[in-house]
């Protein structure tokens, strides 16, 4: 499990504050308040935020809970391939001429994509290649 600490005005400033960092729901989250902290004279002299200690729980957890198994590989392969049409309609909307290969480790799929626009895919600061990975984590916990 992944555990991080966050500040915020309030208890609930610093719950926002994680999820919208970590892009994770509240439902995918342990809470622990480490100090609730206080507005101090007047709202202004001695104020502490609020610290929250965030705990993301793990995939393997988060997919037990799910309604929906996978009944078999098939299937899984079925996903995979949707999943990889998505990406390529994205990249396409996105105006980007790529490739995208599939491969499998240990229990991970990745999805390697090669472009001569190498930049545009990437993006400033590495904002275009970020977002893109979390639509794509999106999608698939949506549909699997």
């Amino acid at each position: 499990m992944r555990t991080f600490d966050e500040e915020g005005r309030t208890v609930e400033d610093a719950i926002n504050k994680a999820l919208a960092k970590y892009r994770v729901d509240r439902k995918e989250i342990d809470i622990q308040v480490l100090d609730e902290g206080s507005k101090g004279f007047l709202g202004l002299i001695g104020s502490k935020p609020a610290r929250v200690r965030i705990t993301v729980k793990e995939l393997a957890e988060k997919l037990e809970r799910k309604e929906t198994s996978i009944s078999g590989k098939g299937e899984l392969d079925g996903q995979v391939i949707k999943v990889k049409e998505m990406l390529d309609g994205l990249l396409n909307k996105m105006g980007l001429n790529a490739t995208i290969d599939m491969r499998t480790k240990d229990d991970e799929i990745i999805f390697d994509i090669k472009s001569e626009d190498d930049k545009l895919l990437i993006g400033k600061k590495g904002k275009t290649l970020d977002a893109l990975q979390y639509l794509v984590n999106l999608m698939v916990h949506r549909h699997l």
